[in-house]
């Protein structure tokens, strides 16, 4: 066989090999819109008063496993403007839990819904847990921990210091346990509290996972629920105020972040 001819097959089958990869970068590459696009494109058509483009806007940005405080405000205000306030109130809920002390987000909770009334939203024994998310308990319980866990290092590492620095490891360590038990209660209250809020008016809650079964009872929009376990699209559902218990379709309910 010729040397050149060999050469030209040689690299004529590098290229076909290089082809592939070249059309999948070329099938994977960024032909969509970002989700920031989509965002600012939703606040364009919501401003503009295209509400339901709008929302289609929103829901392709929440198609990333990411969502955002602002995202979940918008999204509720533009169901709020087509008098959706149980979905809008889901979202406001939402962003309440990613930002506890964002102004316009509270504002929003205590306006009145369409009926003019503002909902009673029940007390908890641990409800001011609420007020910071669990990244910020997590922050405040890590700092005195690290401080207490320095300082017993220091005591062991120079213990003529051990009595002088007595006091000071006892007060922090209090300070930690204190800490510690606020983030304990907060994750308590996330975790074991209601998981999720009813997106749509008059939520029918079935006394089995299908459609045909009978409806046990409703629920008005932006009740909060504990979901127990899931099944092919349906939630087995708690209200905590009552305790009664049945199954509600997924779409149905918007579900609340461990924050």
């Amino acid at each position: 066989m010729n040397p050149l001819s060999r050469r030209k097959g040689l690299r004529l089958g590098f290229l076909l090999g290089l082809l592939p990869w070249g059309l999948l970068g070329a099938t994977n590459g960024p032909v969509g819109i970002s989700p920031e696009s989509l965002f600012q494109l939703g606040n364009r058509e919501v401003s503009a008063g295209n509400y339901t483009n709008g929302l289609t806007a929103y829901a392709k940005v929440a198609a990333v496993p990411r969502t955002s405080a602002a995202l979940e405000y918008n999204w509720g205000v533009a169901w709020s403007r087509l008098g959706e306030e149980g979905r809008a109130r889901s979202h406001w809920r939402l962003a309440e839990r990613l930002t506890p002390r964002n102004p316009l987000v509270l504002s929003a909770l205590r306006r009145p819904t369409g009926a003019g009334t503002t909902p009673v939203e029940t007390e908890d024994l641990l409800g001011w847990t609420d007020r910071l998310t669990l990244d910020e308990w997590g922050i405040l319980a890590l700092v005195p921990t690290w401080c207490w866990g320095g300082l017993l290092f220091l005591r062991r590492w120079k213990p003529a210091a051990a009595a002088a620095l007595r006091g000071y490891t006892l007060g922090l360590g209090l300070i930690t346990l204190v800490a510690l038990g606020v983030l304990g209660a907060a994750l308590a209250r996330r975790s074991l509290g209601p998981d999720a809020l009813t997106s749509t008016p008059q939520t029918p809650v079935r006394i089995s996972p299908l459609a045909e079964a009978r409806t046990a009872f409703e629920l008005p929009a932006g009740t909060p629920l504990k979901t127990r376990s899931f099944r092919e699209g349906w939630y087995l559902v708690a209200d905590p105020r009552n305790e009664r218990a049945g199954w509600v379709r997924a779409h149905h309910l918007t579900r609340l972040p461990l924050r």
